[in-house]
């Protein structure tokens, strides 16, 4: 257990997460190859560290999922939404939306709602034979920023500029500000 107080799970390995991400682009192939012409909408959480998930990230990607649910229940072609396990809640939506569409309203819902910033949510499509993913820049969408400081997430993350305590801590201050304003 975790002396967090929403980062409460068991800590997993860098072995388990290698194995989760693996078969998250197994789960992508298999949606997007079944239907090639849909979109997919994956989503999971930026948490990182080896504790992954507590029972409000388990609450949030639910009521996340029934959001969408309802949201797209005309455009939703099939779903897997994996609640339970270690490495942290995932779920893949496949739905008639065109990917750029179904993108940025998932920007939008990232920067609108207090805890956008913990979610990652990939939108995916297939072209070619293989997966593509619609990035946030070919929409024209600011990068990801740092939870911390604000600045580029991918500059932070690989410089390392901020020991993974401090990363948490904030993760922790995000689900406990936004959890009453969730939706």
């Amino acid at each position: 257990m975790s002396e967090f107080r929403q980062l409460t799970g068991p800590a997993i390995d860098l072995g388990q997460m290698l194995t989760a991400r693996e078969q998250r682009v197994v789960n992508q192939t298999r949606l997007l190859k079944k239907y090639p012409e849909a979109t997919l909408l994956c989503g999971t959480m930026r948490i990182p560290g080896p504790i992954k998930t507590g029972p409000k990230l388990k609450g949030l990607v639910q009521q996340f999922c029934e959001t969408i649910q309802k949201q797209y229940k005309d455009k939703l072609v099939d779903q897997l939404i994996k609640l339970e396990a270690i490495t942290g809640p995932e779920f893949y939506f496949v739905l008639n939306i065109a990917p750029k569409q179904i993108k940025q309203e998932m920007v939008c819902f990232e920067q609108g709602n207090p805890l956008g910033a913990i979610w990652d949510l990939d939108v995916l499509y297939w072209e070619s034979e293989q997966l593509v993913q619609v990035s946030r820049v070919a929409l024209g969408a600011p990068r990801r920023t740092c939870l911390v400081c604000g600045q580029d997430a991918k500059n932070c993350s690989r410089s390392r500029q901020h020991g993974l305590l401090e990363v948490q801590l904030k993760i922790e201050q995000i689900i406990e500000e936004g959890w009453d304003a969730r939706w």
